[in-house]
């Protein structure tokens, strides 16, 4: 597991939290990766001295260390050079929760939440960025909908992110999303749902003329200055063989550079997976919901930490082949004493350059988000 002094310099390196914050929340996020389980007890657990007092001390600093902080830490995790950012969010259930006014219903009418992410793509993961929740029960209370909830978290983000284009699969794309993205001058690369109901949408050419976007398996073709719902757009079609169906993707970017930038997207779905499996941020029992958001914005920033670190170790510690099969997380949580002290040392150094220069513009975006998030 990661070492507890260079989780303290990669926490310095973000300049965020007050120095007597940087030792308890090291040690916390390294009792957390220990226990893969986002649950203060199990964090308790894999802390040294009494589970009791272990337990109290996790509580005494997060009560010390506000969630915007935690929020501001995420930000300073962007990477202002990416090619893309990937936009999805990642059900966690949590059928106990009776009584938990936050909690709603997922898809499979199971009570739990959403988990929102924005994250950049690196190597074979993403880095999480920014970190929110909505649910149902949210959406009810808040008079609301699932697109305002969306849009409200997007919008301290959007001044430092609009010139790098925003990727989401079909769950994102809708009239009021698109229009979001055109009136905040934002480039977007989303995909274009195609079951029976959208079938009956139809694109127009600039003429205002049906337009005919039928595939043959197999083929590729670009659209570009079409119309949908008024607003002017490009489309690719790709119909893969292997598949049963062609993918769609609308876009106000290069069509080709899109379908490109769209297959990013398993980056953060490879997270998520990472952040249930290996991590349990399904395992959270937070019975408020500004508890739950402050204890997964530490979660998405341990990952992040880790997969700085994990990820330029896999690459020096594995072949191409096995590179392909297994994760950084993995290699760190099963294969550490893999690694020698100067890989380890070279690693590290590699996460910290990473993180200085994520937060070394003069108006970084942790900085900037300041004070949306207070």
């Amino acid at each position: 597991m990661i070492g507890l002094e260079n989780i303290k310099e990669m926490i310095r390196a973000l300049n965020i939290f007050d120095a007597k914050h940087v030792a308890p929340l090291s040690t916390i996020i390294q009792a957390y990766l220990k226990a893969g389980k986002l649950r203060i007890s199990a964090i308790a657990c894999n802390m040294d001295g009494e589970s009791d007092a272990a337990y109290k001390r996790v509580q005494r600093t997060f009560n010390a260390i506000p969630s915007d902080l935690f929020a501001e830490a995420n930000s300073g995790c962007f990477d202002p050079n990416a090619e893309a950012i990937l936009v999805d969010y990642t059900e966690v259930a949590r059928p106990e929760a009776k009584k938990t006014s936050y909690v709603g219903f997922i898809k499979d009418k199971t009570r739990g939440i959403s988990m929102l992410a924005l994250s950049t793509p690196f190597k074979g993961r993403s880095l999480p960025f920014a970190v929110g929740i909505y649910s149902s029960a949210l959406i009810n209370t808040e008079n609301s909908s699932k697109p305002k909830q969306f849009h409200e978290f997007l919008k301290p983000y959007i001044p430092f992110i609009r010139t790098i284009p925003i990727v989401g699969d079909r769950e994102f794309f809708s009239e009021g999303n698109l229009r979001f993205f055109i009136e905040n001058k934002m480039k977007f690369v989303v995909r274009f749902k195609t079951g029976p109901a959208e079938r009956k949408t139809v694109l127009t050419k600039s003429d205002g003329s049906p337009l005919n976007y039928n595939l043959h398996k197999g083929q590729t073709k670009s659209w570009r200055g079409v119309m949908y719902k008024g607003m002017k757009v490009n489309l690719i079609g790709y119909w893969d063989p292997k598949y049963n169906e062609p993918l769609y993707i609308i876009c106000n970017i290069d069509t080709k550079k899109a379908l490109r930038l769209y297959k990013l997207r398993m980056k953060i779905e490879s997270t998520f997976k990472d952040c249930k499996d290996k991590l349990g941020i399904g395992k959270n029992m937070s019975k408020t919901k500004d508890n739950t958001i402050k204890m997964l914005r530490m979660a998405m920033l341990a990952y992040a930490l880790a997969i700085l670190l994990s990820e330029r170790l896999r690459e020096t510690v594995l072949s191409k082949k096995m590179q392909a099969k297994f994760s950084g997380l993995y290699v760190l949580i099963n294969r550490m004493r893999e690694f020698s002290q100067q890989q380890m040392k070279s690693a590290i150094r590699y996460a910290i350059n990473v993180l200085r220069l994520n937060n070394d513009d003069e108006f970084p975006l942790s900085r900037a988000c300041r004070k949306a998030f207070s």
